[in-house]
């Protein structure tokens, strides 16, 4: 019987992310933010708000105007095409122990890269530093009242020590 399991890691085919789809966007939005960028050093936000609409269209995400004007503080352009070129994730019936695990342990244990990025696929250069806001916003779908970003971050404990949840214990906390 066939299964919609990736047998590698546990995961459904349907919750990974789209990576063919946003290689196929990508230059389309880096085009996009490149003419936004003219019209707005140009000052021409008639321009500018169509290409907004432009790149709602492309990505099927809502793109606001703050979207665009704040992100040469966070990141740069490419990225932020590729995080507008990605599919958002889905909301499936039930994810398994075993997919949230799967999911936890991408965001918590990252495998290193198994060859030199340069010859790596664009899709995997890519997906290697911008997923993981993909699978925090996956987490966040389907664990709405019990999920934290700070899981995955430093906690100091009671004694002033400073300790990590480990990936059994965040994946405990969200299946609570």
């Amino acid at each position: 019987m066939a299964t919609n399991l990736d047998d590698e890691n546990c995961l459904r085919v349907a919750l990974e992310p789209q990576l063919a789809v946003a290689a196929q966007r990508y230059p389309q939005a880096v085009t996009l933010l490149t003419a936004y960028d003219e019209a707005h050093d140009e000052a021409d936000d008639e321009q500018a708000l169509a290409i907004i609409e432009q790149l709602r269209q492309l990505t099927d995400k809502p793109v606001s105007e703050a979207d665009l004007f704040e992100y040469y503080e966070s990141s740069s352009k490419e990225a932020l095409a590729w995080q507008l070129s990605l599919p958002p994730p889905p909301v499936v019936e039930c994810l398994t122990k075993a997919e949230v695990t799967e999911i936890v342990r991408r965001l918590h244990e990252p495998k290193p890269p198994t060859q030199a990025y340069d010859t790596l696929a664009f899709e995997e250069q890519m997906s290697q530093y911008y997923l993981a806001d993909y699978y925090h916003q996956l987490l966040k779908l389907h664990f709405p009242a019990r999920y934290r970003y700070q899981y995955f971050g430093r906690h100091k404990g009671p004694n002033g020590q400073y300790y990590t949840l480990s990936t059994e214990q965040i994946v405990a906390k969200l299946l609570a």
